[in-house]
């Protein structure tokens, strides 16, 4: 459901801006700005990606999803779309000529995003507690008692016997090993890991 509504909210600003933009005559203000805040969405997810890539983000770790593919061709579907689109209102809408290079800018922003798109699982470390994608409540790195990874999620126990699980995961085993890595050197807890993946 977290990934249903990560997409939404990705395609909501999109969705915004074209809406506003049938209406931009009367408004021209709100359309400006609603074009530097997806703006400065994209650049901040951007960046955060480009961090991730050169390992600048130590203390958090990406891996695959089952719906890794889908949420990248999407934008990237999304964005040669609104090029076309605004290729073609260029070239024969002659009143909508103003929005066309703003909507080739933005569609060759969404190939871009979709090209530089990270995996969508997660696992964060943020002070003493463990975060992962798709799971609504922090874990406390020492409360672990253990955690299994499988091809398709991770499960931790927690001292108190509760059982989380991050699910719908596409782990093969260089995955797995780095995400076991990732845990013995940020947690320290190599004994109550069990990597069931290759």
């Amino acid at each position: 459901m977290k990934k249903f509504k990560k997409i939404v909210l990705d395609v909501i600003p999109m969705v915004a801006v074209i809406a506003v933009s049938t209406a931009s005559d009367k408004y021209p203000f709100v359309f400006k700005a609603l074009i530097c805040l997806w703006a400065a969405w994209f650049l901040y997810t951007t960046l955060n990606n480009l961090l991730y890539r050169v390992g600048v983000k130590e203390n958090e770790i990406r891996y695959h999803t089952i719906n890794d593919n889908y949420h990248k061709y999407f934008q990237i579907g999304i964005g040669i779309a609104l090029t076309v689109l605004s290729i073609c209102t260029w070239l024969w809408i002659t009143t909508r000529k103003d929005f066309a290079p703003i909507g080739v800018v933005i569609g060759l922003l969404l190939i871009v995003a979709g090209l530089l798109e990270l995996p969508r699982g997660e696992m964060k470390l943020r002070t003493d507690s463990l975060i992962l994608s798709g799971v609504p409540d922090e874990i406390g790195k020492d409360a672990l008692t253990g955690i299994v990874i499988e091809e398709d999620r991770i499960t931790l126990t927690h001292t108190r016997g509760e059982v989380v699980s991050q699910e719908m995961l596409r782990l093969d085993p260089k995955t797995a090993t780095a995400i076991e890595q990732f845990l013995v050197v940020r947690i320290g807890c190599g004994e109550i890991i069990k990597n069931n993946v290759g």
